[in-house]
């Protein structure tokens, strides 16, 4: 007689053993469908001239999501080598005849993938089983060595000049140098008022251009009142001419007298004016050498003085000419010069 304890335990474990197959059925299905290996794909080839850097298995990406994987890789009897790609076919949409199947890296150093770039504008036709591609491969590391390497001879140029111009600028009797020196003693003449271009900024230079400014604007002031007693003459001048219209017969008389006193206006007019040509001069000598310029203010002052006192002169013999005295008593304002 069976041990009860054993009832229907064929069946329990021939549950367990279908309920363990079903659920590793389930996995294997699941694990399948992730790798896509139920899905219906379109193979394609893929040739290159080697197999460096390749494996299969290895990922194909488009627009960096895996679409697929290498599923095969093999070398031809041409030496070239092949790789078989299985493409689902829900990505086919996104592989075109004109696609570019190229070898990238993930970074420098990282793993190797496959790397699918498809103009969208383009019109070809989509991919289909027996498609070929040829790959193209990116530049690795020594690509990129290869492209440093000019650069970096280059840098070691440019630092042997540094290098170079350093070193002069070190050497104590260098060209950097003494250009520093002179410059330190210029500008210490400057500061301490020695030297030619210190004595500019000593206080006699200074003091000598103050009082020539000075008495600049004191002869300017003086021109401005001579002027001024001109166009008071000018007016006098008008109202004499009223009175001579009054007065026509009696200046008749008067024109010979009229005409000396012209005459000799004249004469001393001349002389005023070439001393102001003179003085002219003198003014532009002294603006362009002010240290020169104080041993000449005595005579520059001198001949103002005169030309200011010919100036008054002229004036009063302008009012006291006759006719033009006539109803004007008033004595013009002398300008003195300051």
């Amino acid at each position: 007689m069976a041990d009860p304890r054993f009832k229907n335990l064929e069946i329990k474990v021939g549950l367990f053993v279908v309920i363990a197959v079903v659920i590793i059925i389930a996995l294997v299905i699941a694990i399948g469908i992730s790798r896509d290996i139920f899905t219906t794909k379109v193979y394609i080839d893929v040739y290159t001239d080697t197999g460096e850097n390749l494996a299969k298995g290895m990922p194909v990406k488009y627009a960096g999501f895996q679409i697929a994987r290498v599923n095969d890789l093999a070398l031809q009897d041409d030496g070239r080598v092949i790789m078989q790609i299985g493409i689902p076919t829900k990505y086919v949409k996104w592989i075109r005849q004109d696609s570019v199947f190229s070898l990238s890296l993930q970074n420098i150093i990282g793993s190797s993938y496959i790397d699918v770039k498809t103009n969208l504008q383009s019109e070809a036709p989509n991919i289909e089983t027996g498609s070929i591609f040829s790959l193209k491969r990116d530049q690795g590391l020594q690509g990129i060595i290869e492209q440093v390497t000019p650069v970096v001879a280059d840098l070691r140029e440019i630092v042997a000049s540094v290098n170079t111009i350093l070193i002069r600028f070190a050497d104590k009797d260098g060209d950097f140098n003494k250009l520093m020196r002179g410059l330190g003693s210029l500008g210490s003449d400057i500061a301490n008022k020695e030297g030619s271009l210190g004595y500019l900024r000593s206080d006699v230079v200074q003091n000598e251009i103050a009082n020539f400014l000075q008495d600049l604007r004191s002869f300017s002031e003086s021109a401005v009142r001579m002027a001024h007693n001109v166009e008071s003459g000018s007016v006098t001048l008008k109202r004499s001419l009223e009175v001579f219209d009054e007065h026509s017969e009696p200046i008749v008389v008067g024109t010979n007298e009229v005409v000396n006193e012209v005459q000799n206006m004249v004469r001393i007019i001349a002389p005023i004016v070439s001393r102001l040509d003179q003085v002219a001069a003198n003014l532009e000598r002294a603006s362009q050498n002010a240290a020169d310029g104080t041993e000449n203010l005595d005579e520059l002052r001198s001949e103002i003085q005169s030309i200011v006192e010919s100036g008054n002169e002229l004036i009063l013999k302008i009012q006291n000419t006759w006719p033009i005295s006539i109803g004007n008593e008033k004595t013009p304002e002398k300008v003195p010069l300051k």
